[in-house]
């Protein structure tokens, strides 16, 4: 016969593994990118199983961050990673032309280099075309667009946003 103090005890820790797990679970989750609390729950109910089971969840934060990398650096095309995480692209609303336009529209018909530069070029302000050079800039579809100076010193950063209504659509940073 087992005394009752040692029963207690043995609950005591029991509870202590159980809370503490389900504390660990949400954190571990949280730094993933998951939902801390649906993991907290779940450990929480399963113990130290459920701590397992978000620790062999993938991460989504580091993944996302190394798909943006790959994509910057051209190792997969940009098209393949939208597919995996879609949000629909809505068409910013033109800026009043009183501010400073700040987005690039190009349609889907341009592809040769020199005509995607030239609606580029239409599209900036005065100040940004007389620094800008167009034998220096750099806009390809769907990558990231930098337009330089004479200097090769970058000038704008235009971030591909997607295509929605026949065009091409950069953010300007």
């Amino acid at each position: 016969m087992v005394p009752v103090f040692f029963l207690g005890f043995y609950f005591f820790v029991l509870v202590v593994v159980w809370v503490g797990s389900a504390i660990i679970a949400s954190d571990l989750a949280k730094a993933k990118g998951l939902n801390a609390s649906t993991w907290a729950i779940t450990t929480f109910l399963l113990g130290p199983i459920g701590l397992i089971g978000v620790a062999g969840m993938p991460d989504i934060r580091l993944r996302s961050y190394m798909r943006s990398i790959a994509i910057k650096l051209e190792a997969i095309e940009e098209q393949e990673s939208t597919q995996i995480e879609t949000m629909p692209v809505s068409i910013p609303t033109p800026v009043s032309s009183r501010l400073e336009p700040s987005y690039i529209y190009i349609d889907e018909g341009v592809d040769d280099r020199q005509q995607i530069l030239a609606v580029v070029f239409q599209q900036l302000t005065e100040k940004e075309r007389m620094s800008a050079s167009l034998e220096a800039s750099d806009v390809r579809i769907g990558r990231m667009a930098f337009i330089n100076t004479n200097e090769g010193k970058v000038l704008l950063r235009l971030s591909y946003v997607g295509r929605k209504d026949g065009r091409h659509i950069y953010k300007k940073s």
